[in-house]
């Protein structure tokens, strides 16, 4: 005879590891808790003893990895709802908001594309050429290739035709055009900006640094193929964000220094059943070179400079911007590539290694030599 139902038992289960937690509190015992409360369909509860966890517990990575699984889970299904929302009843606003929820999930060729059927459908309103504005604005910061640049421009521009008030459009153009040495073209929507909001000083200042400078000589398409060939634009983006580790001086991505990161590499050997390691550097070349002795001598390293290039030219062609990682799985085991500043990084492992687990301390490796600047831009892309 059955005394309590599944349900009675489930809970009792969780209220004991919920005690457990509070009385005894360790990171494993909030992540227990919290994975019991996801078993059960309570996200909110499980993201709730996440939260709880981590104020105990701040470095825990195993708790900030659950924190991420759950945001995810909850943005893929809003990113349903949406869709079912944007089948009964297409809507421009709907269409902003799973755009929206795609850049969140840092999956920016699905908000662009639903950013360009939005257009397709509404092609009146303002949002979707903010968003591929957005974008492209972004991805010219960081990869600094022309055509993002020259579709960032015609995005923007239409936004902010749309709706001459959209300020947040104008301030994108604005910043774009001051770091380009666009002048002419930056300086009327700085006094739109000046005039909307007279009380914003940074607004005021950039009129002042923008109107000191000398008339930029030929056309923006010209001015975005110079900014791409030199790798750097003329001045530094406003408020200090400058593209490619360059952009005027100074530049906001510090260049890396090669015994920097030779000595960051050697936290990445403690990553166990690693058959092979490869690091290097645009500036410097090969920096670190780590291979299985039963491997053929430099055999790793080559194939992952040209697996390397490979993705970053095929990236670009496709028009998604540098490559950023990947991971590759077959008879040799694991690869994880990734690439950021100029600083590239492969890792062959054996097939029982965990694709998280390394990928993890190559994030740790790359906040080591870049600090406090890929922090802030791992944040923004969360």
């Amino acid at each position: 005879m059955k005394l309590f139902s599944k349900d009675v038992l489930a809970r009792l289960r969780l209220f004991r590891l919920r005690r457990q937690a509070r009385k005894h509190p360790s990171p494993a015992a909030w992540a227990a808790l919290s994975e019991r409360c996801l078993a059960m369909g309570k996200v909110e509860a499980g993201y709730a003893s996440v939260e709880e966890g981590l104020r105990d517990f701040p470095t825990s990575e195993r708790l900030h990895a659950l924190r991420r699984l759950i945001q995810k889970e909850s943005l893929r299904e809003r990113v349903k709802s949406l869709r079912q929302s944007l089948r009964r009843r297409p809507d421009p606003y709907l269409y902003a908001r799973l755009a929206n929820v795609f850049r969140q999930l840092g999956e920016l060729s699905k908000a662009e594309s639903i950013a360009e059927e939005c257009k397709t459908r509404f092609p009146c309103d303002e949002n979707p050429y903010l968003i591929i504005g957005e974008i492209r604005t972004e991805r010219f910061k960081q990869e600094l290739m022309a055509r993002d640049g020259r579709l960032a421009v015609e995005n923007l521009e239409r936004a902010v035709s749309l709706n001459p008030d959209n300020l947040k459009g104008r301030m994108q153009l604005a910043e774009l055009y001051a770091a380009l040495g666009a002048n002419s073209r930056a300086l009327p929507h700085l006094l739109h900006l000046a005039e909307a909001t007279p009380d914003d000083e940074r607004i005021r200042g950039l009129i002042a640094e923008v109107g000191s400078r000398p008339v930029e000589e030929g056309e923006l398409g010209a001015l975005l193929r110079a900014a791409e060939r030199r790798r750097r634009t003329p001045y530094p983006f406003p408020g200090g964000e400058c593209p490619a580790g360059g952009g005027g001086t100074p530049a906001a991505v510090p260049a890396a220094d090669p015994a920097a990161i030779r000595r960051a590499a050697a936290g990445l050997f403690g990553i166990r059943n690693l058959k092979a390691l490869y690091v290097a550097y645009e500036p410097a070349g090969p920096i670190e070179v780590k291979e299985d002795p039963s491997l053929q001598a430099d055999g790793f390293s080559r194939s992952a400079a040209k697996i390397l290039k490979a993705a970053e030219a095929s990236s670009r062609k496709m028009d998604m911007g540098g490559f950023a990682q990947g991971f590759l799985e077959g008879s040799f085991g694991r690869i994880v590539l990734r690439r950021t500043q100029g600083l590239e990084v492969a890792l062959l492992l054996e097939a029982s290694v965990p694709i998280d687990v390394a990928a993890r301390e190559v994030d740790t490796f790359f906040d080591r030599i870049f600090g406090s600047h890929r922090i802030a831009a791992r944040a923004r892309r969360s």
